[in-house]
């Protein structure tokens, strides 16, 4: 497990000790001085013994335990609490609420699907040691309230661990996204080209980056102002996402830069790509004041980079040689591999320009 789940185990684990090292105790302490009868004091002596190995494993097992010790840890809980409640022979005893501490870890912790069941236990267990109690005088009413209360509680622990956990999930993707176009950001976009390097690795298949840059920019904030501006920027995510494939992720990684990332595409089918782009975007405005494009830089890995870094750098280097050559094309890079450190080899990139584009200006 890593990251947040790894984390999640450790604090899981950590409570779990807690919980049990404090039931523990006090089994000990009840033990101690309650002064129970004698075949009473055997039991309950037994009851700590089990507790105190249980807690013992939780601590030297640490990360090496399976992923099934909290369902575990809790059933014998629930086992040891119906047992103390038996061999102390009270069935109003308010051990009954060590029910509770096991049941709402479990319903935080713990899928629905595994949770659930626990609290169906606990009323069996709980029944089996008030029937052994009481016999016939069975106190329906202490064991319904005991078993709806823990119920109860267990599900608001649920729906308030839900409702964190869609909170954090909300934040997290405020966090990788871009307030502006609705596309992911630099954040975002780090982390997925992370992700597809790894699968292009494992699965062989190539993955095009495609890099792009709104032509004269700045010429249309400096005459129209920033509305205008942002207005272009949202018009040119739009079509990003419209013009790209459903497998391909469009993210914004600077002021007027944006990428495309294409898993599975090679150098040419990125370059197909980035040419339906540019001319949608090129369409985009056929009535606005000002005249918008795009420059587009295509690099393949693993073919033009050996890294995330040098990808991106790839297609840079391809972005710049459209630059140089007029702007509103598309420029497929064509030098050699780069390799970390990354040096820019001049002449690294071959413009590529469809027959039916006009020349630049």
């Amino acid at each position: 497990m890593l990251g947040r789940e790894s984390a999640e185990w450790a604090i899981m684990l950590r409570s779990l000790m807690v919980i049990w090292a404090v039931s523990a105790t006090f089994f000990l302490v009840v033990l101690g001085f309650s002064h129970p009868p004698g075949n009473t004091r055997t039991l309950l002596g037994w009851i700590d013994v089990i507790a105190f190995t249980v807690l013992g494993m939780l601590f030297a097992g640490q990360d090496r335990l399976p992923r099934w010790t909290p369902d575990v840890c809790a059933y014998v809980m629930y086992v040891i609490v119906g047992g103390v409640i038996f061999t102390l022979q009270d069935a109003d005893s308010p051990i009954a609420f060590f029910y509770l501490w096991l049941s709402v870890h479990s319903f935080y912790f713990l899928p629905w699907r595994r949770a659930t069941p626990q609290v169906a236990f606990i009323a069996c267990n709980y029944a089996v040691s008030l029937l052994a109690i009481t016999g016939a005088a069975f106190p329906l009413l202490r064991w319904a309230v005991t078993v709806l209360t823990i119920a109860v509680i267990c599900l608001f622990v649920a729906l308030l661990r839900a409702r964190v956990d869609a909170l954090v999930a909300r934040l997290s993707n405020v966090a990788r996204t871009d307030p502006l176009t609705g596309l992911r950001n630099r954040r975002g976009y780090d982390e997925l080209l992370t992700v597809e390097i790894a699968r292009s690795d494992r699965t062989g298949r190539s993955l095009a980056l495609l890099v792009l840059d709104i032509d004269h920019f700045k010429a249309v904030n400096d005459r129209f102002g920033h509305p205008a501006g942002d207005a272009v920027l949202r018009k040119v995510a739009a079509e990003l996402e419209r013009s790209a494939r459903r497998m391909d992720v469009p993210a914004r990684v600077g002021g007027e830069e944006f990428v495309v990332l294409l898993p599975e595409t090679d150098s040419d089918g990125g370059y197909l790509v980035a040419e339906r782009i540019r001319h949608a975007v090129r369409h985009a405005f056929p009535r606005e004041r000002h005249k918008v494009t795009v420059t587009v830089g295509v690099a393949c890995y693993p073919g033009d980079a050996c890294d995330s870094e040098s990808l991106f750098r790839a297609a840079d280097i391809a972005l710049l040689a459209g630059k140089n050559a007029g702007r509103d094309c598309s420029v497929a890079y064509s030098g050699p591999r780069l390799e970390p450190p990354v040096d820019r080899p001049p002449g690294a990139a071959l413009c590529r320009r469809s027959p039916e584009d006009p020349a630049p200006a």
